[in-house]
């Protein structure tokens, strides 16, 4: 039976502690028969090494496709089913009702409940809170409903791996320590080096909204009902991304600043040292300028472009930011640092295509429907209920946390 990525790396790390244990021998301890389990283990390392390298392989390929907005390769049964399963269903199913059909064949196939929305079926992200009226002008020739407003994802941005997992917790194994190599001279032993392998268990953490609607609403709005869950489950998102931005800062694990950053009010040169920096650009995860995006507040974004090299000069430095680097984008989840500093955090992206950090989600949306609460008002209360775990950044090298002063007042 063909081996997961995650039991070749496990494998692997057996086999290397093992010989890293006989080559702590002494001549003595080292039998014949030690000699021999040496032997075989050498030989098993070595027939490892391509299924290792395929795994690997692969898993770059997904989380580049997953950070292209790609989606993975679904089998033909299965999209039907995805393309006939309707989340009205499991609304209904939550109220008791039975359903059948594609939305139970899948919810069957991914093993949930009935309860539960399959995550592809959710309109990525929205907000909503309270009661929700009916607007008064409602009738014949109504337009379809206008979605709220939200930020973009800054999760895409950053590189940040969010993988659909099933129940259980979710184990990530970094390859943290490489094959150490030499050119030992004709005759000479080469030593073996002990590989290491950093795993990374991640729980799930409960992000959880609702709202209430009037029956009379449903019955005089068309798409209402949809309309605010498709809110709602928008609303979750958001939140998942302004988390995942905050733990880049704050959490468990979080960046930690550059040292002497925002010594003084940034300028042109400073903020081209964003980019051009040698802990930056590093020849391993960046190679070059545009290899390098920035993620910034609005009072970065804005204090950037009102900074030129000379008070001649016609190009800003957020002009050549944006010429020189793989692009800036403003986050309104980086939160804008009090006016008595002003020193505002920058996050530096290093290169694409690398899982250097994730944040599951956990197949499925549960979906309570409660029409008693609030029967006495006639209002039914819609709850959404997603299982996600917070970030975990991987390789802290494929990121600089970065700071910059925009100056008294700028901010």
């Amino acid at each position: 039976m063909k081996r997961t990525a995650t039991q070749l790396v496990v494998r692997n790390s057996e086999i290397t502690e093992r010989l890293a244990q006989i080559a702590a021998m002494s001549d003595d301890e080292q039998t014949p028969e030690v000699r021999s389990e040496a032997e075989a283990l050498h030989n098993e390392m070595a027939e490892l090494q391509p299924e290792l390298r395929a795994a690997a392989e692969a898993q770059e390929r997904e989380a580049e496709a997953r950070l292209k907005g790609e989606t993975e390769p679904v089998a033909p049964e299965l999209r039907q089913l995805y393309e006939r399963a309707k989340v009205a269903d499991v609304i209904a199913a939550a109220q008791g009702d039975t359903i059948d059909g594609a939305t139970a064949e899948l919810q069957a196939e991914l093993g949930l409940g009935h309860d539960m929305i399959p995550t592809g079926l959710i309109v990525p992200e929205v907000r909503t809170a309270g009661q929700t009226p009916a607007p008064a002008d409602v009738g014949v020739n109504q337009q379809p409903i206008i979605p709220a407003v939200w930020p973009n994802m800054a999760a895409d941005f950053l590189d940040v791996d969010r993988p659909s997992v099933p129940v259980g917790e979710a184990r990530y194994t970094v390859l943290s320590t490489s094959l150490g190599v030499g050119a030992p001279d004709p005759g000479e032993d080469q030593d073996h080096t002990a590989g290491a392998f950093t795993p990374y268990t991640i729980e799930p953490g409960r992000i959880q909204g609702s709202f209430f609607v009037r029956r009379e609403d449903l019955a005089s709005l068309a798409g209402m009902e949809e309309s605010l869950r498709a809110n709602l489950s928008e609303a979750m998102m958001n939140h998942r991304d302004e988390e995942i931005v905050l733990d880049f800062l704050t959490g468990d694990g979080a960046l930690v600043a550059r040292s002497g950053d925002a010594a003084a009010e940034a300028n042109f040169d400073a903020y081209r040292g964003l980019v051009y920096d040698a802990a930056t650009i590093d020849g391993l995860y960046a190679y070059s300028g545009d290899g390098i995006r920035l993620l910034v507040n609005p009072a970065t974004y804005n204090h950037a472009a009102a900074q030129y090299r000379s008070a001649e000069g016609d190009v800003s430095a957020l002009d050549s930011l944006m010429r020189v680097s793989g692009g800036v984008r403003v986050s309104a989840h980086i939160p804008t640092a009090a006016a008595s500093s002003d020193d505002q955090d920058v996050i530096a992206i290093k290169g694409s295509g690398r899982r250097n950090a994730v944040s599951p989600i956990w197949e499925g949306v549960q979906v309570i429907v409660d029409p008693y609460s609030q029967s006495k008002a006639g209002e039914i209360i819609i709850t959404a209920v997603m299982l996600r775990g917070r970030l975990e950044i991987l390789r802290a090298a494929g990121y600089q946390r970065r700071k910059v002063q925009t100056g008294d007042g700028m901010a």
